[in-house]
């Protein structure tokens, strides 16, 4: 299976491969809308949504547990070109860029099994206004584990939707 995601300022594309035994079953590009809305965000309402995100991620990791346990990741690529226009901010970014790819891709590969190493890239572009992000994988997972996984995953999604 291979996933692929780009965006630039003048696209935002999805594009699916999965094959099973070198058949090719789905290749599919979704074209995806830019996301054009802006929620104004006060320090009053931080605390609601800090523990919003906390439960978000206990789910996000139980159900990861549950996939990533029996997936083998065979290529990862994560590549980001971008800048802001001005240089000191642009250096700032590019190191937080750089830690969060870090600790997603960390997070991702100790609960996975993988057969690669991981390549990130971040290219800062100082005097110009430019966002493009590239990303690939390419996993697999043997059938019987994907049923079980599945199941898994719709036990958990079950069980989280009777606390709520």
């Amino acid at each position: 299976m291979s996933i692929r995601i780009e965006y630039s300022s003048t696209q935002f594309m999805l594009h699916i491969k999965i094959s099973w035994l070198f058949i090719q079953i789905v290749n599919k590009t979704i074209q995806l809308q830019q996301l054009e809305t802006y929620e104004e965000r006060s320090f009053d309402s931080l605390s609601d949504q800090l523990q919003k995100m906390y439960r978000l991620l206990k789910e996000i990791n139980a159900i990861a547990k549950a996939t990533l346990q029996h997936i083998v990741i065979q290529q990862w690529q994560w590549y980001t070109k971008g800048g802001t226009g001005d240089a000191a901010v642009t250096g700032t970014l590019s190191g937080f860029v750089w830690g969060i790819k870090g600790v997603i891709t960390s997070w991702i590969m100790g609960k996975s099994k993988q057969s690669c190493k991981s390549d990130l890239q971040v290219q800062p572009l100082f005097q110009q206004r430019y966002l493009e992000v590239y990303f690939s994988c390419m996993v697999s997972i043997k059938i019987t584990q994907a049923i079980t996984s599945f199941i898994q995953v719709l036990r958990i999604v079950d069980m989280q939707t009777k606390q709520s």
